[in-house]
């Protein structure tokens, strides 16, 4: 079955783009031989969700103050043609950014709505939301909350946030269990395999990078696990 998120544009124009997230991250970037890199995980993370993107450049001042009031906001390109995308709504430096567009799921698909993952915003968090879109006739917001007074701004095409399908029925048919490593046999001892080959790894200080995880293989095992990834190809907006 062909799943489908559908954008839906509220105006003739449109202020919000979308793309396909990106794994890069310019703090990663700055490691020594990109050597943060090498966490796969967080590589694949990065860009698993669609980005969507600051339409102009928007500064924020927040003196700290509870009110509505308290949180400037400036447009780099203040005029007739401005989307004024971003409001001071709840207080509490909270900012509340707005879309141009609607999302439409189908049956049981709701979406996650989050901060680009693994970036880093000094004194400001972002908030997350699951919205069930799948129903939702409307748009939703997306916010961001300062954690200490001060300043930050979004700069045109960086992403405000990502967002992600997640079925919450599928989610909720989980069951967590507790087991001793120990009780299957087969388990522990590619667990001990792995440990041992890892630990042995670490305490050589071998320079060059061990790769097991990022290459989809256990330790001294030739076969590659089918399913693993190491990128995310996820299908562009059309």
């Amino acid at each position: 079955m062909e799943r489908i998120i559908s954008v839906n544009r509220i105006f003739e124009k449109e202020y919000c783009h979308i793309k396909q997230s990106s794994p890069k991250r310019t703090w990663m970037d700055n490691t020594k031989s990109k050597y943060a890199y090498r966490c796969l995980p967080m590589t694949i993370a990065n860009q698993a969700s669609w980005d969507v993107l600051c339409p102009s450049n928007v500064e924020f001042d927040w003196s700290g103050d509870d009110s509505t009031q308290s949180l400037n906001i400036k447009y780099s390109n203040k005029g007739d043609d401005c989307y004024e995308f971003a409001s001071s709504l709840f207080g509490y430096g909270i900012i509340t950014f707005h879309v141009d567009f609607v999302i439409k799921t189908t049956a049981n698909t709701s979406i996650y709505v989050k901060g680009p993952a693994n970036s880093i915003k000094h004194g400001i968090q972002p908030l997350e939301g699951i919205v069930e879109t799948f129903w939702l006739p409307f748009t939703f917001t997306m916010n961001w909350k300062f954690t200490q007074p001060g300043k930050t701004s979004f700069q045109k095409d960086e992403p405000l946030f990502t967002f992600f399908p997640i079925d919450l029925e599928y989610l909720e048919s989980f069951s967590l269990e507790t087991k001793n490593l120990s009780d299957d046999n087969t388990f522990f001892n590619k667990y001990k395999t792995y440990s041992d080959s890892r630990s042995e790894h670490i305490s050589e200080q071998v320079a060059d990078w061990q790769k097991f995880y990022m290459q989809g293989v256990e330790p001294f095992m030739e076969n590659k696990i089918p399913a693993h990834k190491t990128k995310i190809n996820l299908k562009k907006l059309n």
